[in-house]
């Protein structure tokens, strides 16, 4: 593995972040362009053939990497995925691109600055920390607060008043502060003079040449088959759309969370065996928290990564919080069912790489289902 092949996959899989931004238009990036000189260099030296335009390149990068990549693949391309896995999916960088550069910490590039300083979960996190200290009382606000960002990537200012006004110790400008205005989107998202949302988590599209993406294209695209079905949204000027990295890191993936947890407590409302059932309990310190008439209690945590391994490894040296009201006797990881339909090996490499106690697993989003059902129905039996 040379040191070589890992520093131009990591400029290529920031280059080409910085590049989606502008649809990959020239004048190109700086990064962009030092990623393609590179990339030119090692397919010379290594005797591959070498796409003639900007067009070529792009689509061989929508191409499983083991395919097409010049030499010894880079070390974060393992054996085991190099098969499945493309740095373009639908001409936007795939969900694993942006994985891998936040895991990566890659210093010196500005790119990466911006990607990680646009991350707006630290927004969340100032959030959290406003909630945390009293989360007894006041962790019910940061549920609401979140649940209204996950369902509502689309607002405006007088519905973010009209309903999280009365919480107390809500920031209404900090929640807004999510959110762009009408003005900032309009040129990239009107179609045909009008709106156009997302059939999966209803964020208003983009338009690039003519093609609908979302800010999670490799997700909503995917489970939408291309956006069939969206809704006209006609512009009014007083829109708030979610900023891409809130769709892309807290309303994309919460959706399979709170779905998750409206599933649970339908469930509750027929089974005494399942006493209770929190969201993002303790200000999210995991996602769910299920106590059953037995005095046990489960710990949920919902991941929607593309990339599994890398997963694993995240979470090595992670552990639910384990204390208090919190405790609990078993831990889950559950994945979003799409994601094992997409990989078939997705539990088992996700479980294979991470470092987790005999009181933690993961598992898929109906393999989970499925335990709690029999959990409930060996109470009904033991009762």
């Amino acid at each position: 593995m040379t040191k070589d092949a890992d520093t131009l996959f990591k400029y290529l899989v920031a280059g080409l972040i910085e590049a989606a931004e502008t649809d990959f238009r020239y004048p190109y990036p700086p990064l962009w362009q030092q990623a393609l000189n590179m990339l030119t260099a090692f397919q010379i030296r290594h005797r591959t053939p070498i796409p003639n335009t900007l067009t070529g390149t792009l689509a061989l990068l929508e191409e499983p990497i083991g395919e097409w990549w010049p030499g010894e693949l880079p070390e974060a391309v393992t054996a085991e995925l190099d098969q499945d896995f493309t740095l373009l999916f639908g001409g936007q960088p795939d969900d694993w691109a942006y994985e891998f550069l936040e895991s990566e910490g890659v210093a010196g590039m500005a790119t990466l600055a911006q990607f990680q300083d646009e991350i707006t979960q630290t927004g969340m996190k100032r959030l959290r920390d406003l909630y945390r200290s009293n989360a007894d009382t006041l962790g019910y606000v940061y549920v609401v607060t979140r649940r209204f960002i996950v369902e509502n990537p689309v607002t405006t200012l007088a519905n973010i008043q009209q309903t999280l006004g009365n919480l107390p110790l809500i920031r209404l400008k900090q929640v807004a502060d999510f959110y762009e205005a009408e003005d900032e989107f309009l040129n990239e998202a009107l179609h045909q003079g009008q709106f156009w949302r997302c059939p999966h988590c209803q964020s208003i599209l983009n338009w690039v040449d003519g093609t609908p993406r979302c800010e999670r294209h490799s997700v909503c695209g995917r489970l939408t088959s291309g956006y069939r079905a969206c809704k006209l949204l006609a512009p009014t000027g007083n829109l708030l759309r979610l900023k891409p990295s809130m769709v892309r890191r807290v309303c994309v993936p919460g959706l399979p969370e709170v779905e998750l947890y409206d599933w649970a407590k339908n469930l509750q409302t027929a089974n005494s065996g399942l006493v209770s059932v929190f969201l993002w309990p303790g200000v999210d310190r995991y996602d769910l928290q299920l106590c059953f008439a037995d005095n046990t209690s489960w710990a949920i945590d919902v991941k929607d990564y593309a990339d599994p391994i890398n997963l694993g490894r995240r979470v090595s040296s992670q552990s639910f919080y384990n204390l208090g009201q919190l405790r609990w006797d078993q831990g889950y990881y559950v994945f979003p069912q799409y994601r094992v339909d997409w990989n078939k090996n997705y539990v088992e490499l996700f479980n294979r790489a991470a470092e987790l106690s005999i009181q933690v697993k993961g598992v898929s989003e109906v393999d989970f289902k499925n335990l709690v059902i029999r959990k409930l129905a060996q109470l009904t039996e033991d009762a």
